[in-house]
């Protein structure tokens, strides 16, 4: 079932919600639903924890033994934000009218998201400066919402009305990969060069070759108001993770052995951090990115807005690398 996109990417997920648009930037930091029982069993998944930050904990369980400098980005009204792998030090990178997703790219230090007000796809250095304008939609309906990178491919893939489109990272030799009803996610596997698109209209998670062919519908949700909204892949664990009304769920590559991973008011945005076999989500219920095995459990709730129509929404990981030698007070890089 299609919901409506306002600014504000509000998609209906849970049907008493009501997604209002705009939303102040007082308060930010100033630096910077149901699914059927033979598809997940509901019994075993694991509501989220609200709790303060417990410092960093790896996909094992076990304590982090080696911090890792890795950053967490992510979209809320108005602004992307960034900060420490355990929430700490959020800083504002970019001010956007209606931000979706974004994209990072430590190869050439370039930071990209989509803006569904400007119907815009732009890429900015690493702290913001440097804007560079890739894409316009041909009308004011487009509204580009998900948004993947493969850099040594110099491909990038978004979403938007009826679509899931591909250009080089320039902006250059944008093609329609897919048709499809309402896309609202897109995630990429570089190894098998494969997409992997959420699709809010059909309630279905899908994937494809990055030229679109070989298509295979992953998962259908019965319930029409499911409205799966973000995705994520680990190629290594064989997993594919997404969001939809109230709930995180995952899957094998293949789309078997379907598994809810844990409850959330509305959850926008999934991602997962290699390094630690961790996984992150904003809600945009609860104004929160919360920080969790993949199993669900050890969820800590790592951010919450002091702005209440913030609705945070896609949220990437990127660069964890071994902790050097602290920078100095008050210096800041995304690496």
């Amino acid at each position: 079932m299609r919901c409506a996109i306002g600014p504000l990417f509000a998609f209906g997920a849970l049907a008493s919600v009501s997604c209002s648009e705009g939303g102040s930037s007082a308060g930010r930091p100033p630096v910077d639903a149901a699914i059927d029982a033979d598809s997940a069993a509901l019994d075993s998944t694991h509501a989220f924890d609200v709790s303060s930050s417990d410092g960093d904990v790896r996909g094992d369980g076990s304590a982090d033994s080696g911090p890792t400098l890795g950053r967490l980005c992510w979209s809320e009204s108005a602004v992307v934000l960034c900060a420490n792998l355990d929430g700490t030090t959020v800083t504002t990178i970019v001010t956007v009218v209606s931000p979706n997703a974004i994209a990072i790219d430590d190869v050439n230090r370039k930071i990209y998201w989509c803006d569904s007000a400007t119907d815009t796809i732009t890429r900015a250095n690493q702290d913001g400066s440097g804007k560079e304008v890739l894409y316009k939609g041909a009308d004011g309906f487009t509204n580009p919402l998900g948004l993947a990178i493969d850099v040594a491919a110099n491909r990038m893939f978004w979403t938007e009305a009826g679509a899931v489109r591909s250009a080089k990272l320039d902006g250059s030799d944008a093609r329609v990969v897919v048709t499809t009803k309402f896309p609202t996610a897109v995630a990429v596997d570089p190894s098998a060069k494969k997409i992997y698109w959420t699709d809010n209209d059909a309630d279905t998670v899908s994937r494809g070759s990055y030229d679109g062919t070989a298509i295979e519908v992953l998962y259908t949700n019965k319930d029409a108001f499911s409205n799966p909204s973000a995705v994520a892949v680990d190629a290594t664990s064989g997993k594919v993770f997404w969001t939809e009304s109230g709930a995180v769920r995952s899957s094998n590559l293949d789309g078997t052995a379907v598994a809810t991973v844990a409850i959330s008011p509305y959850p926008t945005g999934v991602a997962l951090d290699p390094s630690s076999g961790l996984l992150y989500v904003s809600d945009n219920g609860s104004d929160t990115i919360t920080r969790m095995k993949i199993d669900g459990t050890s969820a800590t709730v790592l951010y919450t807005s002091s702005v209440v129509t913030a609705n945070p929404r896609f949220v990437v990981v990127h660069s964890s690398v071994p902790r050097r030698s602290p920078r100095a007070a008050g210096s800041y890089q995304l690496r």
